[in-house]
């Protein structure tokens, strides 16, 4: 991958106008309102000329001289246009962003078909977002497989109830090793990854009882890593903090991206609690 985006008024980034037409679209979704369809419109426009005839995205474009780029491909951002397409396939029903939705996902799980794939992944949780977002207008068997091969490389990192003896709290986490402290952030996109995946099972009359289990875990110990009156310690602005998600065990700073990403996972599990 190339080194991480830098915002430049002379460029372009696909996965943040990606993530805008999101969020209108579910918006839309959410409200019934057409409002701002004509802008999702726009720039999903943009996004379908950015694809390449392989599936995949442009991730970049160079404004000044009105050129896309090639050769930049950034962690994430095919995933997100991905998204952004089936969402744009959800509120018009044309089969345009389906189609494009159905190319970038053939190009996404494709890529793993070499001798390690299927035993290695890099972070593709918006690649199981987006299949199930695009189910049933990109219905296939293989985007359920290669995001139940995914829950189960992430719950291979999920230490359980008795892994580590001394501080039990950890169970449910998405830990590197057991020398170093887990983040909570992974443990809300993670999981947003692969409730997708288990509800894409289940739209293909497969659901996995293990990828349950693996959601459960790790909300139950999002939930204890909340902030809470009882556990503000070494908090800035307590009393804002309350409900807050803190960067780690041991790192008690409170970010928007923590909360959103944890937030949105807690929000899809209760649906699945029975």
């Amino acid at each position: 991958m190339n080194r991480p985006f830098r915002f430049s008024p002379s460029r372009a980034a696909l996965g943040y106008i990606a993530l805008g037409v999101v969020a209108l679209a579910e918006y839309q979704r959410a409200t019934g309102e057409r409002t701002y369809e004509p802008m999702a419109r726009e720039l999903a426009a943009w996004i379908l000329m950015m694809q390449k005839p392989d599936g995949s995205y442009r991730h970049r474009y160079d404004i000044p001289n009105a050129k896309p780029d090639d050769k930049s491909q950034l962690l994430y951002f095919t995933g997100e246009a991905a998204l952004a397409m089936a969402r744009m396939h959800e509120i018009t029903g044309e089969a345009r962003y389906a189609e494009s939705a159905r190319r970038a996902l053939d190009w996404l799980v494709d890529w793993y078909d070499f001798f390690a794939g299927g035993f290695v992944y890099f972070e593709e949780h918006w690649t199981c977002i987006a299949s199930e977002a695009a189910f049933p207008a990109a219905k296939r068997d293989k985007y359920r497989e290669f995001c139940d091969g995914y829950a189960a490389f992430l719950r291979a990192q999920q230490p359980e109830v008795g892994d580590f003896p001394s501080q039990p709290d950890l169970a449910g986490a998405y830990t590197v090793t057991p020398f170093v402290m887990p983040y909570n952030t992974p443990a809300g996109s993670r999981t947003e990854a692969v409730i997708s995946a288990y509800v894409l099972g289940k739209h293909h009359g497969q659901p996995n009882p293990e990828i349950l289990k693996q959601i459960l875990a790790a909300m139950k110990y999002t939930l204890r890593q909340q902030v809470r009156p009882e556990s503000d310690f070494a908090v800035a602005a307590k009393a804002n903090g309350i409900g807050g998600v803190p960067g780690s065990p041991i790192d008690r700073s409170v970010r928007i991206d923590y909360v959103q990403h944890v937030c949105s996972a807690m929000i899809r599990a209760s649906e699945l609690i029975e």
